[in-house]
């Protein structure tokens, strides 16, 4: 195999593209892509009923790589303070957890720009943002800090309140002058306060810093604020338990430090943590682990070579997908063809399938990149294996190919062989909080290999690595000391590969 089956089992959850419809952007949040990140965890309304946040979701656009956000939530139409939302992702690096994220130069408004503004978050920051009326009944001002490389700050524009679509950032000359971070955001606020409605945005992957193909996690925090940065007990997540938080809170102290100039500076702020966290992947589409059998070669022009390779549907779901490969020559793809299309791999099963791959005597000599892909073709990569091939001269003048087609093409579905050795997992409770149950039942003895991982494919349990009787089996995963999020088991039994996320709460 090119690549180990763990380095395509965590690619295959960290990129999961579907043709889904992409959401509008309304305002109205209950777009069936949105997947919730947290929710408020009390009924605190510090600054009165008339400005609230709810809940964060989220949606990664993988076939479009732009990422959608929203914020339920309202705010008062007859003051200027607004909601705030803190982002983190994997590869960027922002501000450092507990480090002052306030007084930043030009800033539009006083909460971000404020020479005195001293908060701090609990995790590290890349971008923030927030949202405000401006003590106007029809407007909507919307700001942004990015903490990546430097700290700067963009107005990125004005939307009203009931919806409609707004497209920045926008070229203001009290501010920055236009934009410095985000090539273009489109924005949308109801102030409707149905349930559903609130701040909805979105901004290419490549603004934010996220690679598509290894895109990692979103971590997120919302909160309410005046305009002079003095913080309300809204929260999402997090159990504010001390009151109005005012000026300067540290999250990351959890408010403990005598020195806060909140108004219980002795009194922690209630439970956290103070953001949450997922992978970010898109929803509803399927899950597939490619494996193919193929190295590195060389081949004549005119010849042709043979990949025989195995997709893995891990999911307790039939899924569907193309297979197909793209040929490329110095960072140029020259060629990319559908090789089966639609196939469906039962839940929890695997098919094989192979073809030989003809190369066109007019192929220029050199070294390929050579990548069988599953997925959505042309362009929705569940999962994919790379191998090089190198392209040299035949040793006589003959006949051959005269393009990148394929021959001798099967596919085999295993799905009876797959699903004979192990019934589906079940594991309970999930989400869990310290200790979980992970049940499976063998349909005959096996070598059997149950790990852990958290979702960048690091390794952090073994529960089982022996040879098991048939029959049905328990093993306890303790995650006492392992911090909060999603975690991944890989059930290896034979040639039989299942797995599976678990959420991790405290």
């Amino acid at each position: 195999m090119i690549r180990s089956i763990l380095a395509a089992f965590v690619a295959f959850l960290l990129v999961a593209p579907c043709a889904l419809a992409q959401p509008t952007i309304d305002g109205d949040l209950s777009d069936s892509q949105y997947e919730s990140l947290a929710t408020k965890l009390n009924a605190n309304a510090g600054f009165g009923p008339d400005i609230d946040v709810n809940e964060i979701l989220y949606y990664a656009d993988f076939d479009n790589e732009v990422l959608y956000l929203g914020v339920k939530g309202k705010v008062n139409q007859f003051s200027s303070d607004g909601f705030g939302l803190y982002l983190n992702f994997d590869a960027p690096v922002g501000a450092a957890a507990g480090s002052l994220l306030g007084d930043v130069t030009g800033a539009e408004f006083n909460y971000l720009g404020a020479a005195d503004s001293a908060f701090t978050a609990d995790f590290e920051v890349d971008y923030a943002f927030w949202a405000s009326p401006g003590a106007t009944s029809s407007s909507l001002f919307f700001d942004a800090v990015t903490y990546v490389d430097s700290t700067r700050s963009d107005f990125l524009g004005e939307a009203d309140q009931i919806g409609t679509a707004t497209v920045g950032p926008a070229d203001d000359t009290t501010n920055t002058g236009g934009p410095l971070f985000f090539s273009t955001i489109t924005f949308a606020f109801d102030n409707s306060a149905s349930g559903d409605t609130g701040l909805e945005f979105s901004i290419p992957f490549a603004d934010l810093g996220i690679d598509a193909e290894d895109a990692g996690n979103i971590h997120a925090f919302a909160f309410v604020a005046s305009s002079t940065a003095y913080f309300s007990d809204v929260t999402v997540p997090g159990d504010v338990t001390a009151g109005n938080l005012g000026f300067d809170p540290s999250f990351s102290a959890n408010m403990t430090d005598s020195d806060c100039a909140c108004p219980n500076p002795s009194s922690t702020i209630g439970s956290g943590p103070y953001n949450a966290s997922a992978p970010l992947m898109q929803t509803g589409g399927p899950n597939f682990d490619l494996m193919a059998d193929v190295g590195s070669m060389t081949v004549t022009q005119g010849g042709s070579f043979a990949v025989s390779f195995t997709v893995m549907n891990n999911t307790s779901n039939p899924a569907t997908g193309d297979l197909f490969f793209t040929a490329s020559r110095n960072g140029t793809t020259l060629i990319q063809q559908n090789v089966f299309n639609d196939q469906t791999v039962g839940a929890n099963s695997s098919a094989s399938a192979g073809y030989v791959q003809q190369v066109p005597a007019s192929a220029p000599l050199g070294t390929y990149a050579y990548t069988v892909r599953i997925g959505n073709f042309p362009s929705g990569t569940v999962d994919s294996e790379t191998f090089m091939i190198t392209v040299t001269a035949p040793d006589r003048v003959a006949g051959g190919a005269t393009e990148w087609s394929v021959t001798d093409a099967v596919w085999q579905d295993e799905a009876t062989e797959a699903t004979a050795r192990t019934t589906e997992i079940g594991v309970y409770p999930n989400p869990f909080v310290d200790r979980t149950e992970i049940a499976y039942t063998l349909e005959q003895s096996a070598k059997v290999a149950l790990t852990i991982y958290d979702v960048l494919g690091r390794e952090v349990a073994v529960l089982t690595d022996e040879m098991m009787e048939a029959g049905a089996h328990t093993a306890t995963f303790d995650a006492r000391g392992l911090a909060t999020g999603t975690y991944i088991y890989r059930l290896v039994a034979g040639d039989d590969v299942q797995s599976g996320r678990i959420t991790l709460m405290r």
